[in-house]
């Protein structure tokens, strides 16, 4: 099968743990692609995604909102996003109507685009920041209902579930010079522990660690299972995922 994944900085693998790597390592027989780009916001990755020579796709994830919210997080993110080129949606609204632009064109590549949510600005999931992709996730899940080649993938309710009662820390990455340290130096930053304590998923409060890059890649390749049920099946051994090809009896 042919899979891409389109999204930010989460979707690079970098700063952090890469998920992306994790389900390579799982699925070697089958063509995968990462369309990540640090930064990216609904209108950056639109625009990047109508330049894109792509082949047809099977499935196609996109994952993408939280720079649409980040960006509000300090003064220097609107900085640094127009010194990228990254403008991002200021409303819900605007942020919609880009994303039904961006899975128009990923519905005409792929057979099946799988939409999920943005996640985390800081895991403390109350915070101001985290209210506004709540809704932005909400917009995503009605905008899926009724198409025919988009579902929605609940990432952040599985999050939200292993969560749970946890102690979390308030820590939120506001400062956009250190963003661009960690991009530009991934290996200033220890991917696999986090930054403050009381962080259970995530580096810094948005990227990856260990816990969260296997989460992440452990619902996703359920979602691959799903989709493609004539062809694979997903079997859990010791709590590992593994996905194989079926074989027809001769």
């Amino acid at each position: 099968m042919n899979i891409a994944f389109f999204g930010d900085s989460l979707t690079t693998g970098v700063p952090g743990v890469s998920f992306f790597q994790l389900i390579r390592e799982r699925l070697q027989d089958d063509s995968l692609f990462n369309y990540g780009k640090g930064g990216d916001t609904v209108i950056s990755l639109y625009h990047r995604v109508r330049k894109l020579s792509v082949e047809k796709l099977d499935i196609a994830f996109l994952w993408i909102g939280v720079n649409d919210v980040l960006v509000r997080v300090s003064p220097g993110y609107p900085l640094l996003k127009l010194l990228r080129r990254q403008p991002w949606a200021t409303h819900p609204d605007a942020f919609i109507r880009w994303y039904e632009k961006l899975v128009n064109l990923l519905e005409k590549q792929s057979s099946l685009v799988l939409a999920v949510p943005p996640l985390f600005i800081g895991e403390d999931v109350d915070n101001r920041w985290n209210r506004q992709l709540e809704t932005l996730g909400f917009r995503i899940k009605d905008f899926c209902r009724g198409r025919n080649k988009t579902r929605h993938v609940d990432l952040r309710r599985t999050f939200l579930r292993k969560l749970g009662d946890k102690s979390v820390s308030p820590h939120i990455k506001k400062n956009a010079a250190a963003m661009v340290k960690s991009a530009l130096f991934p290996f200033s930053m220890k991917a696999g522990s986090p930054l403050e304590s009381g962080l259970h998923y995530t580096v810094d409060g948005i990227h990856l660690n260990k816990n969260g890059a296997e989460l992440v890649a452990d619902c996703f390749l359920d979602e691959i299972g799903r989709s493609s049920a004539s062809a694979l099946f997903v079997e859990r051994d010791g709590g590992k995922i593994s996905v194989e090809k079926k074989h027809s009896n001769p």
